[in-house]
């Protein structure tokens, strides 16, 4: 998941004030295993906090 978090955390180079994600055919992804998931949704929830509570907040 290094490389969505990668993505996910360097979006300074887009002008924009908020950011939507959109996942599509997400149930590809979420049919993986259990710990599968686990990993993806700590990535997400990694992501957020680091836009929360980053050094520009």
């Amino acid at each position: 998941m290094t490389a969505l978090y990668d993505c996910l955390s360097d979006l300074n180079w887009i002008s924009a004030t908020y950011y939507l994600l959109v996942m599509e055919d997400s149930e590809k992804i979420l049919s993986e295993g259990p710990e599968e998931r686990s990993e993806i949704f700590r990535t997400l929830l990694r992501s957020a906090d680091d836009w929360a509570h980053g050094p520009n907040s």
